[in-house]
């Protein structure tokens, strides 16, 4: 299991990350990260592709057939959840 530390702030930039499907590329900064939708072909259902970006504290993608994870660490500022 590999950890990475991205600075989300700055400009934007990219890192290519492999996973059991294949090669994913986040894009991150700017205050935000995401899974680049250009090669989506590493993920079955792109679910963790359509999240889009992400950029509040707490706030996660996840990829659950190559065992990915992407979470926005920070302050929290905002509510613990929202139920309706």
């Amino acid at each position: 299991m590999a950890v990475h530390r991205l600075d989300l702030n700055g400009p934007l930039n990219q890192k290519t990350v492999n996973l059991t499907g294949g090669q994913a590329v986040l894009e991150y900064g700017e205050g935000m990260i995401r899974i680049s939708p250009d090669k989506p072909d590493f993920c079955p259902q792109r679910i963790c592709i359509r999240m889009g970006w992400i950029s509040r504290p707490g706030q996660t993608i996840v990829c659950v057939p190559n065992r990915m994870v992407i979470t926005v660490l920070g302050p929290e500022t905002g509510p613990d959840s929202i139920v309706r």
